[in-house]
């Protein structure tokens, strides 16, 4: 763990397709890769990692990956962390730091708005009612309000 805080190496959790096979795993070896990422997450998170959102893209329909907020934060990260891990922490890591990960002028305005306050429950993320992709509206549950 030391190399990966000392060297500034992100460490990104996809995590979902590692959980549809944890059980039989498990069962077959007494240990399984969703359980080992589980630890190697926590124990990232304590030593000071960089721990970017993954995208957990591939096997699963488009959107459920914000399900993974729910597990960032059972994991260790405040919901605050976890927001940051999807936006300023993400942006570092591709190197677009002065393209997005941050709501300022110039940047690329990719915005989401939620019912109610994930800093109280990061569960919000998944009660999406505005979203702007490109300084473009793309979706607004309240317009027809």
């Amino acid at each position: 763990m030391v190399d990966l805080v000392d060297k500034h190496l992100p460490l990104t959790v996809t995590m979902f397709d590692l959980s549809m096979e944890d059980a039989q795993e498990f069962k077959r070896v007494g240990n399984s890769r969703w359980r080992m990422i589980k630890r190697s997450f926590r124990k990232a998170l304590a030593a000071g990692g960089t721990l970017p959102f993954g995208s957990g893209a591939g096997p699963f329909p488009h959107g459920t990956q914000i399900d993974q907020f729910a597990y960032l934060v059972k994991w260790g990260m405040s919901p605050l962390q976890a927001l940051r891990a999807a936006t300023t922490v993400a942006a570092e890591t591709i190197g677009w730091t002065a393209e997005g990960g941050t709501v300022e002028k110039g940047k690329f305005a990719d915005l989401v708005a939620v019912v109610g306050d994930p800093l109280t429950d990061i569960t919000e993320m998944s009660r999406t009612v505005f979203v702007m992709k490109g300084g473009q509206i793309v979706r607004n549950d309240a317009a027809g309000k």
